[in-house]
């Protein structure tokens, strides 16, 4: 009984220690982020901070609204493509494997 009690009181803290940034972490974040900044203001690029899964640090990526619009679009037509290939297989005729 005590050693349930003493684990979840243990519990958050060991959560708590994970997710925070040490600070050699935060400066090295901040340096990126005012170097991004200074470059995107002299090419009048736009920010933003992708995550990848897993990672508690995003990297920050600057591109043209231009390029942005791509990816967009780019993105939207894969998955649209995604949709046809699986309606087109989705009949009630067809069974696994085709």
């Amino acid at each position: 009984m005590f050693r349930t009690i003493s684990l979840l009181a243990v519990l958050p803290l060991t959560l708590a220690a994970c997710t925070t940034m040490t600070a050699e972490e935060q400066a090295v974040v901040q340096e990126q982020r005012a170097e991004e900044t200074r470059t995107a203001e002299e090419g009048g690029l736009r920010c933003r901070t992708i995550r990848q899964t897993g990672s508690r640090l995003g990297n920050r990526v600057c591109r043209t609204d231009e390029e942005w619009e791509q990816m967009e679009r780019d993105a939207q037509e894969g998955h649209d493509a995604l949709d046809r290939g699986n309606a087109a297989g989705a009949g009630p005729d067809r069974g696994f494997g085709g």
